[in-house]
């Protein structure tokens, strides 16, 4: 499978996955894994998390679980898939 678009991470980003590959929580770890294969391959595709545009700024999240996401912009241009954070909900502090 051809990688098309290459991932990048905030800081924030960075340490919340290893926030989570410190957690053990296996459900999270693989629906991430998930989410970051399909955001490599296609960002626009509409599986998985449930992708949904950001309310107050300009990029997308995917659900992890009910209370987490992955939020994220997309630039076309650079094939770059730009990763904000991976916990919490983007209008949460």
């Amino acid at each position: 499978m051809e990688i098309s678009y290459q991932l990048v991470y905030y800081k924030e980003a960075f340490n919340d996955l290893i926030h989570w590959k410190k957690s053990g929580d296996k459900q999270a770890i693989k629906k991430i894994n998930e989410i970051l294969d399909a955001l490599e391959t296609n960002p626009y595709s509409p599986t998985p998390g449930n992708p949904e545009e950001l309310k107050y700024t300009k990029g997308f999240s995917r659900r992890i679980n009910k209370k987490d996401r992955i939020t994220y912009g997309i630039n076309d241009d650079k094939k770059e898939v730009v990763i904000f954070r991976m916990r919490g909900h983007y209008n949460e502090k």
